[in-house]
């Protein structure tokens, strides 16, 4: 496994670092300590500050590049999480409770007849 660094994830880092810095420099100072002593003992800055963590936990764990050995693609940590979900392809948009994929294609049935019908989606368990 490489690792593998796109210019996008060095400034993302680059911008995490800074802001890490920052929050060390304004802790040192009073009025923001103050100011975030409210933000901390107040339920809807608690809330908010847990959404963000987690879109900024999803976008570094998407901005983590490696290559495996074996293949030429890169995948981010996120990829690698979702493995099933990356690999797929799909073919047109299906509604998001359908069955079958939205567009007719040409299949050969269980008796070896050749049909042109909407084939099932792969990815759906009516019974979970």
């Amino acid at each position: 496994m490489q690792m593998v660094w796109l210019w996008t994830d060095i400034l993302l880092w680059f911008l995490v670092f800074t802001t890490i810095l920052g929050i060390i420099i304004m802790r040192q100072q009073t009025q923001w300590v103050l100011a975030w002593r409210q933000v901390l003992h107040n339920k809807q800055g608690i809330i908010s500050g847990l959404v963000l963590l987690t879109f900024v936990s999803i976008g570094l764990l998407d901005s983590i590049h490696f290559r495996l050995s074996s293949s030429d693609s890169t995948l981010s940590v996120l990829d690698y999480f979702l493995w099933p979900i990356g690999q797929t392809f799909e073919e047109t948009y299906s509604s998001p409770f359908s069955l079958h994929l939205f567009v007719k294609k040409m299949l050969v049935d269980a008796q070896g007849q050749t049909v042109f019908t909407y084939p099932r989606l792969l990815w759906v368990d009516p019974f979970k």
